[in-house]
């Protein structure tokens, strides 16, 4: 009810009615006055509950932002495949020919240095010798050498780059015994002597074997 309309009601009820007319119009006043005022209180507390559902809200908001945040990074994680994972521990060597300097290998079992001991021309490329070492425990019955040569890409060299660079992978018997050098060979070709300046080595060790002690 409108205060407003509640007081020129009482002005009317006093100029008209005389004292007793004025008693009741003041009770109902006050009786409307204080309905009015108990729904004001109402709606402050109900002001008052959305302020602190609004917070609520905000908090679950940044809940769910984190979630989907969560699950983003999951996707990634799944897209990451064993191999990809295996790949994380391999990593090629780069050696140059013209230096006695090591590279490292870097396979599941470890890192092998590679050094190059000579280049010969054969035919139609080169023989190379290396020495390859293990720094492990552990010996290994044969393996795999990848190699790869080229010349370093240029704009200006763009197609010879292309017509010079080769990869081969060699299967190898030679053991490598634990904590020394072995020397293997390889033949690359065709392959000309500017494309063998510098190669890229890599590894695959299967075949493990350690020391066992004789059974007493």
């Amino acid at each position: 009810m409108d205060i407003g309309k509640l007081s020129l009601g009482l002005a009317i009820a006093l100029g008209v009615a005389g004292g007793g007319v004025f008693f009741q119009a003041k009770k109902e006043y006050d009786r409307e006055r204080a309905k009015l005022e108990m729904r004001i209180d109402e709606l402050r507390s109900d002001i008052t509950a959305l302020n602190e559902q609004k917070v609520s809200f905000a908090g679950v908001n940044e809940r769910l932002k984190d979630l989907e945040e969560a699950k983003d990074v999951q996707k990634i994680v799944n897209q990451i495949t064993d191999s990809q994972i295996e790949n994380m521990f391999e990593q090629p060597a780069m050696v140059d020919t013209g230096n006695p300097l090591y590279g490292l290998v870097r396979t599941p079992h470890g890192v092998f240095p590679v050094i190059v001991r000579s280049v010969t021309p054969f035919l139609d490329g080169y023989k190379v010798k290396f020495h390859v070492g293990n720094l492990t425990a552990a010996s290994f019955s044969g393996f795999k050498m990848k190699v790869a040569w080229g010349i370093p890409y240029s704009v200006a060299r763009a197609e010879e780059y292309k017509k010079l660079k080769g990869e081969k992978e060699f299967n190898l018997t030679t053991t490598l015994p634990s904590a020394r050098y072995s020397e293997v060979e390889v033949t690359l070709s065709p392959a000309k002597a500017e494309a063998v300046k510098s190669l890229t080595i890599s590894l695959t060790l299967d075949t493990m074997s350690l020391y066992t002690p004789p059974i007493k």
